[in-house]
């Protein structure tokens, strides 16, 4: 299935739901590593404790391995993903399967669901998965699906909605907090313009202003996407309604991340 979410409410989401199945085995899947970093310190300042499989050359294929088997034994708890199938792995059996990120396409979506060692069907079967998708992003249902994917109605109740205590921590707990934020929410932008469907994964469709929310920042840091993607234009709109800071704005409010 699938949660429409404003951009600003993701993280906020994020929190509530796992705060609610504490006692439950849910993954999380992220667009990119510095994400899943990012979001696993910031969890870990709420006493969140996650597991990460993810592909760099800090991590080996081994490693990843290993962390999928601990947590196949585990009666709870909680694990951030990239792309498994990439790293041609598997997912062990859960209860939860999150894809916080839209996939690039649903054929990633499908193809990250095959669990690995199971025996038991109907436990399987009893996985639930969704995406969340910012309200520009739901053409993505368009595509040809293997699987009915429907809205789903999760009743959470009402979402935390303390972002000024995610903006402080990320702002005043830790610099290395801080310079995370940054280059995931840095990295988002650049995996998100680099999508080949501009149909779905266009950067005007996203209000900044409202994305950095979720990665804990008051106003969106300034990055130069046209220079390192070669990029004909960048929010030009929101550029013009002063969307983004400046270089020399961005290390007065929130320091350098260098």
């Amino acid at each position: 299935g699938y949660i429409v979410l404003d951009p600003s409410k993701k993280f906020l989401f994020l929190l509530t739901f796992l705060r609610k199945h504490i006692q439950k085995k849910v993954v999380v899947f992220f667009a990119t590593t510095k994400e899943l970093l990012f979001y696993s310190s910031l969890l870990n300042l709420y006493h969140i404790q996650t597991k990460t499989v993810f592909s760099n050359s800090t991590r080996s294929l081994k490693a990843n391995m290993s962390i999928l088997n601990d947590f196949s034994k585990d009666k709870n708890g909680f694990l951030l993903c990239t792309n498994l199938t990439k790293m041609k792995l598997n997912l062990p059996v859960c209860d939860w399967i999150l894809f916080y990120d839209a996939p690039s396409d649903l054929s990633t979506f499908e193809s990250n669901l095959e669990i690995n060692n199971w025996d038991d069907f109907s436990t399987v079967n009893d996985i639930k998965s969704f995406m969340i998708l910012m309200p520009h992003e739901i053409d993505l249902l368009k595509e040809k699906k293997e699987y009915d994917i429907v809205e789903f109605n999760l009743n959470l109740g009402q979402i935390d909605k303390d972002q000024q205590k995610v903006e402080k921590m990320v702002n005043t707990k830790e610099h290395s907090v801080l310079v995370s934020a940054f280059d995931a929410y840095r990295d988002f932008l650049f995996d998100y313009a680099s999508r080949s469907n501009k149909q779905v994964f266009n950067l005007d469709n996203i209000d900044v202003t409202k994305l950095c929310k979720s990665f804990g920042f008051e106003f969106p840091p300034f990055v130069n996407l046209n220079s390192l993607l070669n990029l004909e234009s960048l929010n030009e709109k929101n550029s013009k309604k002063k969307s983004f800071l400046f270089q020399d704005e961005i290390e007065k409010i929130y320091g350098t991340s260098s």
